[in-house]
């Protein structure tokens, strides 16, 4: 959303220009957060399997209850975590640093040809 305040006619300018920094740099903030999300996602999936938690747990008659609980939580975990976190734009398509370039090059791309028809 954006709010134009125009006094004269120069002062649309400076506001247009903040208006469309902001909007790119949270495209962009939005776009970089998605991959650290799944980044972090991963890890959580790898840590657990190089944790060799299987011989940190002692499986005994006094702690079998605690232990048939640990394991398939650590279980349930590890396997929602191979799943890929999809961020979507209106569940259109997948949100990433890469998709924020091609929007970016997209808009960059329409902003000449309609500069060059302008001409």
């Amino acid at each position: 959303m954006s709010v134009y305040i125009q006094r004269t006619g120069d002062g649309i300018f400076p506001i247009t220009v903040f208006v469309v920094f902001t909007n790119l740099s949270n495209l962009l903030l939005y776009g970089y957060l998605c991959d650290q999300v799944e980044e972090q996602v991963i890890g959580i999936n790898y840590q657990l399997y190089c944790s060799d938690w299987n011989m940190k747990i002692i499986n005994t008659r006094a702690f079998r209850r605690q232990y048939k609980n640990m394991r398939q939580m650590i279980l349930i975990v590890m396997q929602c975590t191979q799943k890929k976190i999809g961020f979507t734009c209106a569940n259109l398509f997948e949100m990433s640093l890469d998709t924020c370039r091609s929007v970016l090059w997209y808009a960059y791309s329409v902003l000449t040809v309609l500069i060059s028809f302008l001409e």
